[in-house]
């Protein structure tokens, strides 16, 4: 049955009837648009200004906003107003119309209240009437081949108009449109984002996915098969080449961040959903399945996707919307569902009753290696690993080794994250929105993340090489190096994962002289009285050219001898859940605690800097476990187990 038909809302009536989730949902939907169809229509006659700089200036938290001239910081109160503030409220507010147009077509379409359908109308005809008035601009205030219209970029344009397009579409099918009116939106709107869009073609890119979107969403709403086959057959653009050239064999988006991934399969989805209406079946396309398919298989216990390159740490019960689609689909993801609240729009138009009895997930057999309790998530175009540890207190890994990330890659080769005790605790710094500077003179260097820098600056742009990838004498095994990243010196990571423990070998190795600086970030607090014990004073600043001057709040720690430990709790909590120790350590290492800054959902960071001066060889061994006696037995099972060489 083709979207957005009479029949196919019909449908979503009758499984109202039967459902009282979806009911709900219904509910919900026709209590917020009676709320809105109260509030008169005032689109803005601007274009909004680039999203990344709605962010509080002293913090990096997005912004909420109020009004069009007032931005609230959630996190320290300051309101902000004036320039770039307004013009990113003007850009939501866009979005907001947009949004709202297809919310009311559809409820329109499954209650036939007239009002709602006059709301849907005339911010569709708004726009039409004065889309070709916005001056052309991008998000520097110029003229160039990015610049959007109604937004600053091609991008947020695309994004834009889909929803558009989906109004107009239901509103047709429903027989709405005068042909006058219908002329007026093709030509006014319908027909000017497309050439728009054509001038700035991206090929491999999350913005042509975007882009690529809005034309197969035109070419539905305006029955324009010609749109829909550049939309998906462009070869040098469309969906298909994205299927083949912006994913691996594995499903996982190019650019290697987890939100770049769910971002660009939004996208597919809207494409996928217009072809329907052609009766072109493109989601069994195998790739685009798998896009779907790799975030469960790679998601730490907690259902949270790690961040990692231009990524925020992302909850997947958050974009369970997009999973309504996959499980209608193909049955795929009735875990994630299960613990969702299952009350978004896309749960109302293609949610089904969970089948309790449908068999689980299936791993894919070509990404998912492994033993014993142990699983090996390879994701080998990306280059990064992820092994998961099941049982009643599961335990999860992920190293970062391979590509950088193109645009959105950090300066991070052989970084890794641990998830243990019911959280992650050694992490990556993440990122800011792209409009704060923070972003990018800490969050995406080389010191934010946990491995060596070398002369305190960062790597260079680089990929890495998994050597050892296998799980062996009682514990799962990976090893990765780097010699491109720092010119004349070559970094190797070498990490086991064991039942009882963690255990981190970081090691670089240099053509001449350098100083060595160790770097861990951990989301906790490390047991005051551990620090007092390994003699804490006041520190001195560690400079270097790159990000150094975040580091704050340090404290100076005693020349540590063979081996030390710190415990960790989680924030104010009174239990160590984590043992952290230092083993082997080599003379003359000196040591240091700071505060660092974290994404404004985790606040800071506790990172633990080891610091070896003026030599050509440097190893730093840590370890984590659970109980003390787990580790104290480390030494001796690398002794006579696995030593190293």
């Amino acid at each position: 049955m083709k979207l957005w038909t009479k029949e196919w809302f019909a449908e979503i009536n009758e499984k109202a009837a039967r459902s009282h989730r979806t009911q709900d949902v219904k509910t919900q939907l026709f209590n917020r648009l009676d709320s809105e169809a109260e509030r008169p229509l005032s689109i803005p006659l601007t274009g909004g200004g680039w999203y990344h700089r709605y962010v509080c200036p002293k913090d990096g938290t997005r912004l909420t906003y109020k009004a069009r001239d007032r931005h609230l910081c959630p996190k320290c109160g300051a309101v902000w107003s004036g320039s770039p503030w307004d013009e990113c409220g003007v850009d939501l507010e866009h979005r907001r119309y947009a949004e709202l147009a297809r919310d009311a077509a559809i409820g329109y379409a499954l209650q036939g209240e007239p009002l709602w359908s006059q709301v849907a109308k005339s911010i569709v005809l708004f726009y039409a009437e004065h889309y070709e008035r916005y001056p052309l601009h991008d998000k520097h205030g110029g003229a160039g081949k990015t610049s959007g219209k109604v937004h600053c970029q091609t991008l947020t344009e695309a994004s834009w108009i889909v929803p558009i397009a989906h109004s107009y579409h239901i509103l047709k099918e429903h027989g709405l449109w005068t042909a006058v009116e219908e002329e007026h939106c093709r030509r006014g709107l319908f027909h000017k984002v497309p050439p728009l869009l054509r001038q700035n073609r991206m090929g491999i890119s999350n913005w042509q996915s975007y882009h690529n979107a809005a034309l197969a969403a035109i070419a539905a709403a305006t029955y324009d098969e010609e749109l829909l086959h550049e939309a998906i057959f462009d070869e040098n653009n469309g969906f298909l080449f994205q299927m083949e050239h912006s994913l691996d064999e594995d499903g996982f988006w190019y650019e290697g961040a987890w939100g770049y991934h769910l971002y660009a399969l939004y996208a597919h989805v809207q494409l996928v959903m217009a072809a329907d209406t052609f009766n072109m079946d493109l989601k069994n396309h195998p790739r685009f399945k798998k896009m779907f398919e790799i975030p469960l298989l790679a998601a730490m216990p907690d259902g949270m996707l790690p961040a990692v390159h231009d990524s925020e740490k992302v909850n997947l019960t958050g974009r369970a919307a997009l999973y309504e689609c996959a499980y209608a689909w193909w049955g795929l993801g009735t875990d994630l569902l299960s613990l969702s609240k299952r009350d978004s729009l896309y749960s109302l138009l293609f949610g089904k009753d969970l089948d309790r009895a449908a068999p689980a997930n299936a791993h894919d057999e070509k990404i998912v290696e492994g033993q014993q309790s142990i699983s090996a998530i390879h994701l080998k175009k990306t280059g990064m690993i992820v092994l998961k540890e099941n049982g009643s207190r599961p335990r999860a890994l992920l190293l970062d080794y391979g590509q950088h990330g193109g645009e959105h890659g950090h300066f991070d080769k052989l970084h890794y994250s641990f998830f243990s005790e019911g959280k992650e605790w050694v992490t990556d710094a993440g990122m800011l929105p792209y409009g704060h500077p923070l972003h990018y003179s800490w969050f995406r260097q080389t010191i934010a993340h946990n491995g060596i820098v070398i002369n305190g600056a960062s790597q260079r742009p680089t990929e890495g090489q998994l050597t050892v990838n296998e799980y062996r004498n009682g514990a799962y095994m990976l090893q990765a190096e780097s010699s491109e990243a720092y010119q004349g010196v070559k970094l190797r990571r070498t990490l086991f994962l064991e039942s009882r423990f963690l255990l981190d070998i970081c090691e670089a190795k240099s053509e001449a002289p350098v100083t060595m600086d160790c770097f861990l970030h951990l989301e906790g607090e490390p047991e005051p009285a551990d620090l007092i014990r390994l003699g804490r004073e006041p520190a001195e600043g560690l400079t270097g050219a790159d990000g150094y001057s975040h580091l704050q709040n340090g404290i100076r720690l005693a020349d540590w001898q063979r081996s030390w430990l710190i415990r960790w709790r989680s924030g104010s909590g009174t239990e160590h859940p984590l043992r952290m120790w230092g083993i082997e350590e080599a003379p003359g290492v000196q040591s240091y605690m700071y505060d660092t800054p974290a994404m404004p959902t985790v606040g800071h960071r506790k990172t633990l800097v080891r610091r070896q001066q003026a030599v050509t060889y440097g190893r730093f061994i840590t370890g984590f476990s659970r109980e003390q006696q787990d580790m104290e037995e480390v030494l001796t099972w690398l002794q006579h187990r696995l030593p190293i060489n």
